[in-house]
């Protein structure tokens, strides 16, 4: 035994000084999952002393942790354990039970009012030595539909580290819908779902879809473009129809960051924080049959995972557009073992490997980069370009073709194509050329080079039929061809076409002969339709970084194409500078190519961002500002205002002079506010010194009957709307969200007939409003109890105050801070707005409180009386004494 608990523990140091240098290795290296294979040693160890303790315990005494002679001898390498389930607090709630287990929680619990709640802390740790993320939290029972729940200190994609224990709560309460719980019993389980940390910070891949039906779960009909949203993530989660669309399908292409996916105006937007979203190597068919694209720009994303781009864009019909470059490094080598390659004469069959129906019927198509095209992988190139009839070149030169099957239409309806190089195709595997340039009606010249091996070719059919401006193929010497080759109607059609260019032998067209009769060079023994390779005029080319912008531009040139002006790229977000080169290093917006010139040339695009200039104007002030430069999808903080104007205090920008366009407060993060030109901004200004004003008064008494909440009293109905008295005072939007106010009221309040939370007094920003917007709420939060509110996008805070002998209230905010005073009492520091970077247009409301929909939320009953607010600079008889709270 002493031996065997010898190798176990030299085996259990070995793999645990092992696992802690490959998570250190892994978080410096980023690799994507921890390396946990056990050492044979520990594993052998374990195993002899697992046998032993059963022999001498049984398996029940075994537990997670095994223990040699009362000590620690073996913990897992990633083990998340629940460690603690309690109440925290239960707000209009009965607790009947809870447990938890290692994985699990649950709670019996009657939630009795609409507001109510219940709060458990929970403790989670991990005792291994890997670190976990949280991938996911499953209800196995939730059996009251009207009930959710939310975590606070916690959320999905958190990472728990090795050895560390974190602390957070759950709470259970109704949906923000609910006003009226029809079952107020709740049985909730949830488990908690850990998998291994993916150490590879910001990593996006998009989810696998196959294109069958939809487009990332949405609806393919009536989507016109695919591109980046440059909107914030906020700004995305406010729209509507928003879906997570990154990859959680629980493989190593795991996302460890969002993306997002939603349509708008026929547009599709993605987004993401990542810098690169991938595509997931599964996807399959992704855009194909989306008759209503028009642009799709692929910036911000990277296809070099995917491992087939079978039917990718296929049928896309009004597809103008592709911006940026598909790189098929990622292409895993298929065939189909039960596609017979040489014998498809079916239209409408494919394969479904490699290239196959790419770019199949992209009838508007103008350009596509092929500049990141790794064919090496490439098992079909059935119909790849097929249909594409606006295509007026396209760069092969970089095709790896030796493992294609299938070249069958590849170029078929290629209608503004005049030339097709193909001296560097390997066809030496290819066993079907059928119709592969039939109706390509404007090709002039094709060159199949040294390794154009058509031995393995059993279908030639139609191969050129129609190609009715086909003057020259060059072939080499050795064009095969095979005794079984299918090759009716080859050149049907090609009636200008002449062979024998450079050879001894010339024969025109002869109708009589269009099969593989003529397939050959022509020479004093034969007539032949090929031209031999070599024999043609020298062709350069010319090779272009694009750096991510589109153009349509010739890639090779022979002396009689000079000259030859370059037309400039488009690259969205940015303006074109010039080309560099061989034009050299300065760029050049025009270049052209000049008679003469025979080399091979490189053209490199320089751009600079889009940009918009803020102009700033101290609208009555003295100063001067400098205007500020902001790029395309960059954020920055504007300008700190530096104009002063005497007696007066600045409180903010607006976009027009007098206010009434858009407020801006100083310093404020902003990016894309348009796409380009001028945006100009005016200070805004008040006089601290003008002295506070009465600008609201209804001395009352303003009576509420709390059930539909009207209020009875001549003076309410002045300002009241049967439910609330609206003071039309914003209190907290740009004019006014620096000056002080004192807003007083006495009120008579019978709790007895009120219930607990469902009363509010003053308000001055909707209920149930999910972002932090500033303001004050004051409500009863208990029968015993009424509660103040102060809060903005930086935090919050409240204070209790006792129903007992409660009869008035004064708030105040005086230099930003917010205090209160209750029965003419000492004022008592509550908020400090100072930092507050938000602003908000809602009115105070006495009486009631509304929702962000306008609908009346908690109501009142009592009266109201004695109201007023002063607004402007409150002398010094108002202090705030911060000691006290």
């Amino acid at each position: 035994m002493q031996f065997f608990s010898f190798v176990f523990i030299s085996g259990l140091c070995y793999n645990y000084c092992r696992v802690v240098g490959v998570r250190m290795m892994k978080k410096k290296l980023k690799l994507k999952r921890p390396i946990n294979k056990m050492n044979p040693v520990l594993l052998l160890g374990t195993v002899l002393i697992v046998l032993l303790l059963s022999i001498s315990v049984g398996f029940s005494a075994l537990t997670t942790t095994l223990s040699v002679n009362g000590s620690a001898a073996f913990i897992p390498v990633g083990m998340i354990r629940v460690m603690q389930y309690k109440q925290n607090s239960l707000f209009q709630a009965t607790e009947t039970s809870k447990t938890f287990s290692p994985d699990t929680i649950n709670s019996i619990v009657s939630i009795n009012q609409a507001d109510g709640t219940a709060t458990y802390d929970v403790t989670i740790r991990n005792l291994g030595q890997i670190d976990q993320v949280l991938d996911n939290i499953i209800e196995e029972i939730f059996t009251n539909s009207e009930c959710t729940y939310e975590l606070n200190g916690f959320s999905i994609g958190d990472v728990v580290e090795a050895g560390e224990s974190v602390d957070f709560t759950i709470t259970f309460k109704y949906k923000g819908n609910v006003t009226t719980p029809v079952d107020t019993n709740l049985n909730a389980k949830l488990k908690f779902v850990f998998k291994d940390y993916e150490a590879i910070d910001n990593l996006a891949y998009f989810k696998p879809f196959n294109g069958a039906n939809d487009f990332f779960g949405f609806t393919k009909s009536g989507i016109t473009s695919f591109s980046r949203s440059t909107l914030t993530k906020e700004e995305v989660l406010a729209k509507s129809g928003v879906q997570n669309i990154k990859n959680e399908s629980n493989d190593q292409y795991n996302s460890t960051t969002d993306v997002y996916g939603y349509v708008e105006n026929g547009h599709f937007y993605w987004w993401s924080d990542a810098d690169i979203v991938y595509f997931h190597p599964s996807t399959l068919k992704a855009f194909k049959s989306m008759g209503d694209l028009l642009t799709v720009d692929l910036t911000g994303t990277s296809s070099e995972k995917v491992e087939n781009f079978a039917h990718w864009f296929d049928t896309c019909r009004k597809l103008t557009t592709i911006t940026g470059s598909i790189d098929t490094s990622g292409l895993k080598l298929e065939y189909s073992n039960t596609f017979n390659y040489a014998n498809d004469t079916n239209n409408d069959s494919s394969s479904g490997y490699g290239l196959t129906y790419m770019f199949n019927d992209c009838n508007a198509l103008t350009a596509v980069d092929l500049s990141k095209f790794n064919t090496t992988n490439a098992s079909d190139m059935k119909r790849m370009f097929g249909g594409c009839k606006a295509l007026t070149s396209i760069d092969v030169s970089g095709f790896d073709t030796s493992n294609v099957r299938s070249m069958y239409w590849m170029f078929r309806n290629n209608e503004k194509l005049t030339n097709v190089d193909l001296s560097n195709f390997d066809t030496s595997n290819v066993e079907n050329m059928f119709g592969m340039f039939v109706s390509a009606k404007k090709i002039e010249t094709i060159k199949f080079g040294e390794h154009f091996d058509t031995s393995k070719v059993k279908n030639m059919t139609n191969m050129f039929y129609s190609a009715s401006n086909l003057t020259t193929i060059y072939a080499k010497l050795d064009f095969i061809r095979k005794s079984d080759l299918v090759s009716s109607n080859m050149f049907n059609g090609t009636t200008k076409l002449v062979g024998g260019a450079g050879t001894e032998y010339q024969t025109p067209y002869n109708s009589g002969k269009k099969d593989k009769t003529y397939a050959q060079i022509a020479n004093s023994q034969h007539p032949g339709y090929f031209t031999l390779y070599g024999a043609e005029v020298i062709r350069y080319t010319i090779t272009y970084n694009l750096n991510g912008g589109v153009a349509s531009n010739p890639t090779s040139y022979i002396e009689s194409d000079l000259p030859i002006t370059l037309n400039p790229p488009t690259k969205t977000g940015y303006i074109f500078t010039g080309w560099t080169g061989s034009n050299g290093s300065t760029p050049q917006t025009s270049v052209t190519i000049e008679e003469g010139t025979a080399e091979n040339l490189e053209y490199t695009a320089n751009y600079i961002k889009e940009y918009f200039t803020v102009v700033f104007h101290s609208n009555g002030g003295t100063g001067t500002m400098d205007d500020q430069i902001f790029y395309v999808d960059e954020f920055q903080s504007l300008s700190a205002n530096t104009f002063t104007k005497q007696g007066y205090q600045f409180s903010g920008w607006n976009t027009e002079a007098d206010g009434s366009g858009t407020t801006i407060i100083n310093e404020k993060q902003v990016g894309n506010l348009i796409p380009s030109g001028e945006y100009h901004l005016y200070a805004q200004w008040y006089d601290p010194n003008a002295g506070s004003q009465l600008v609201f008064n209804v001395p009352g008494p303003c009576s509420f009957n709390g059930v539909s909440n009207n209020a009875s009293g001549s003076n309410c109905l002045v300002y009241g709307n049967n439910n609330s008295i609206n003071t039309n005072l914003k209190l907290f939007n740009a004019e006014n969200r620096l000056k002080d106010f004192l807003l007083s009221f006495d009120l008579s309040y019978d709790a007895s007939n009120q219930e607990a939370n469902q009363s509010t007094v003053i308000n001055t920003f909707p209920e149930s409003s999910s972002t932090n917007n500033p303001g004050i709420v004051f409500r009863r939060s208990t029968n015993t109890q009424f509660e103040i509110i102060a809060r903005d996008d930086k935090g919050t805070a409240n204070v209790k105050i006792s129903t007992t002998d409660f009869n008035s209230l004064k708030i105040i905010r005086k230099n930003n801070k917010v205090c209160y005073s209750v029965n003419n009492g000492n004022f008592k520091f509550l908020y400090d707005f100072s930092n507050s970077a938000s602003v908000f247009d809602t009115p105070l409301s006495l009486g009631s409180s509304t929702d962000k929909n306008g609908n009346v939320w908690r109501t009142i009953n009592g009266t109201l009386s004695n109201m007023s607010v002063y607004l402007g600079t409150l002398d010094n008889s108002y202090q705030c004494d911060e000691s006290m709270t």
